[in-house]
């Protein structure tokens, strides 16, 4: 977000979610750093911008062109313009839980089968008709746990949650050149891995895909330089590491040279 302010100008003490970085590109603001804030602060009424209705006051920082101040989740800050000023505001936002949960949920879900019914064998019948009773709920709530906690090969889930980018990256139809020397990861591309049993499953953009642990190295190379050259590629599994970067390419998450 990019924010323009002329002298006095700003939005009001507020906190975001997030952890940000205020990169001041021109002119100077003052920040008040405030309190630590959650579900249960204040906020004022009619505003659409969570703007707080109680903001204590700890610290001040002038920020000034090429100046960049960082401000964790939930902390409480209120900028004013100095002169006239703008600030890019650029946010780095955890997985919301609710998302995490039907990542999990889903994945759950495709991997049981239709047949599994829930049972009250053991449960006494109710004595007054139509009563749900607090024992129903319970043991209808531990059968659910049951199943959504016991242990399952696919954790495919996260990795594909926390590898979604945040702009739509369409799949691709290239295709790997022969001629190729270098294989680039595209800049807004996310790549994550997890190795379990001798295998690394690779994330990227969302999508899975799953190989040995003799690629682990080019793998970890691509996640840290965004970049690897042919002449790289391990020897010993040259068949799964071109797999691996058709993978990603057809993902939308790479590109070679």
């Amino acid at each position: 977000m990019v924010s323009y302010a002329t002298p006095g100008g700003g939005v009001g003490p507020h906190f975001d979610l997030y952890d940000v970085f205020l990169v001041q590109a021109k002119g100077y603001r003052s920040w008040k750093i405030g309190q630590d804030c959650d579900a249960g602060t204040q906020l004022r009424e009619n505003s659409d911008l969570r703007l707080l209705s109680n903001f204590e006051t700890s610290e001040e920082i002038i920020t000034g062109p090429k100046d960049v101040l960082y401000l964790p989740p939930s902390k409480a800050h209120w900028g004013v313009a100095q002169t006239e000023s703008i600030t890019y505001s650029i946010g780095f936002r955890a997985p919301r839980l609710n998302d995490m949960i039907a990542y999990w949920t889903d994945e759950r879900l495709e991997e049981l089968s239709a047949d599994e019914l829930y049972t009250d064998k053991s449960m006494k019948s109710a004595q007054r008709p139509g009563e749900i009773r607090s024992d129903d709920l319970r043991m209808a709530k531990e059968q659910i746990l049951e199943k959504l906690i016991q242990s399952d090969d696919s954790n495919h889930w996260f990795g594909d949650l926390i590898t979604q980018s945040s702009i739509d990256l369409a799949e691709s139809d290239l295709r790997l050149a022969p001629d190729w020397t270098c294989v680039h990861i595209v800049n807004n591309s996310n790549l994550a891995w997890y190795e379990d049993f001798n295998q690394v499953h690779l994330y990227a953009n969302g999508h899975h895909s799953t190989y040995s642990s003799d690629i682990r190295d080019m793998i970890v190379v691509l996640c840290d330089k965004r970049e690897i050259k042919r002449s790289q590629l391990p020897t010993v599994s040259l068949e799964q590491s071109i797999d691996c970067i058709e993978f990603l390419i057809e993902m939308g998450a790479a590109y070679t040279e």
